[in-house]
């Protein structure tokens, strides 16, 4: 039943295309949207700035690790010069710093991730209005990802053509955090 609604449906979209244009006037493009993401110059700018970014937040966290271990061994040894409730209470402040550490840790991890997220889609931004470009100049009805289609013949492929736009435009992407 749903075929019959949506073939029912396609057929004035059918038939206003072949009123347009001739089903070999039709053209179609192809792009490799992972090949894409794998060689651009500026994707490759925001791994590398993700990259240092994340080995930072690392050797901040080792650090805070650091001192955490310290201002605990501190605690375990004043454990036997002080009474139980002043231990306690020396536990349940460390308790709090390590929470508070985790939060940070865990709310910088999340903001490096949003930042990452930005700037690709500023990356993907730019190469879908690369992909229009080309399709508009070259009077392309239809562009598909790669990964939609079971068959492509080369001719149809534009990827390098949006690569190489793409790698003119778009070095760098800055991660603003």
């Amino acid at each position: 039943m749903l075929v019959r609604i949506v073939f029912y449906l396609l057929i004035p979209l059918i038939m206003s295309i072949e009123s347009q244009a001739s089903i070999n006037d039709i053209k179609i493009a192809i792009v490799d949207v992972q090949v894409i993401m794998d060689r651009s110059t500026a994707v490759s700018s925001i791994r590398a700035n993700v990259d240092k970014l994340n080995q930072s937040l690392q050797d901040e966290f080792s650090l805070k690790e650091q001192e955490l271990k310290i201002m605990e061994s501190a605690i375990i040894e004043k454990k036997s010069t002080m009474s139980q409730d002043e231990f306690e209470h020396e536990l349940i402040e460390f308790e709090k710093k390590v929470s508070n550490s985790q939060k940070t840790i865990h709310n910088k991890k999340i903001i490096l991730e949003q930042a990452h997220a930005r700037a690709m889609s500023e990356v993907n931004d730019v190469a879908m209005q690369i992909v229009s470009d080309i399709a508009f100049e070259n009077k392309y009805y239809l562009v598909l990802p790669s990964n939609q289609a079971l068959y492509i013949n080369e001719k149809l492929d534009i990827t390098e053509e949006v690569l190489s736009r793409l790698n003119k435009k778009l070095l760098t992407v800055d991660i603003n955090l």
